[in-house]
């Protein structure tokens, strides 16, 4: 258990996060400070809570003009499974904002699978069964391997690609242009809400990593 949960390190100059197995931070050097209080699984939902929290509290498409209209026109049956992929594309942007800060593969896999795990168990509550909530799993673990590859297919471009991808998912339209701008609008929300939300591991006073100020950005 200890070595599927560690408790983590941190390295303050560079804000690199690590296993609290070594004391300096392979990148800088600097003596690394241990969170004992903090551990993989624990920052694992705290991160996915808070993705739930951003997408309950503000709507990013507000302001959009053709994912508005596209969302608009999805028949009733088909709004809520959009809904979903949107949580999903929203999860792995935080995936992008753990890899800036966590060295270890094995410790971001570990942080990954409770994000996802808490997603299926929220399912199960809702009156999923268990055996078909694993799916749930197999879909965001598909769909963060799907993103992967559009992402590193053109380093120079992969933020209009990822965001057509994207609109596709959600919305069944590819290759509009006006449509994928303003999901890379909307990326870029979401990687700045993100990012600085994991900067470094720390909750804010209401619960959870992401501030109640962020939300009106």
């Amino acid at each position: 258990m200890k070595e599927a949960n560690p408790s983590l390190s941190v390295c303050m100059p560079c804000s690199k996060v690590y296993e609290s197995t070594g004391n300096f931070c392979q990148k800088c050097g600097s003596r690394l400070v241990q969170r004992s209080d903090r551990n993989a699984l624990e920052v694992g939902r705290e991160i996915a809570v808070s993705v739930r929290r951003v997408l309950s509290k503000k709507d990013p498409l507000e302001q959009s003009e053709f994912l508005s209209e596209l969302r608009s026109h999805l028949p009733d049956e088909d709004l809520a499974s959009s809904q979903h992929e949107f949580e999903n594309f929203a999860m792995y942007t935080a995936v992008m904002a753990l890899r800036k800060f966590v060295e270890s593969e094995e410790l971001l896999v570990a942080i990954i699978k409770e994000m996802v795990e808490i997603y299926r168990a929220s399912f199960v509550i809702q009156g999923v069964k268990e055996v078909e909530s694993e799916q749930i799993r197999v879909l965001y673990m598909r769909r963060f391997d799907e993103y992967d590859r559009v992402v590193a297919r053109n380093p120079d471009q992969w933020m209009l690609l990822l965001a057509d991808t994207v609109t596709k998912n959600c919305y069944a339209v590819e290759r509009h242009l006006k449509a994928a701008m303003e999901m890379v609008l909307v990326t870029g929300f979401f990687l700045k809400l993100m990012q600085e939300g994991c900067l470094p591991f720390d909750t804010d006073r209401h619960g959870g990593l992401i501030p109640e100020r962020w939300l009106t950005l």
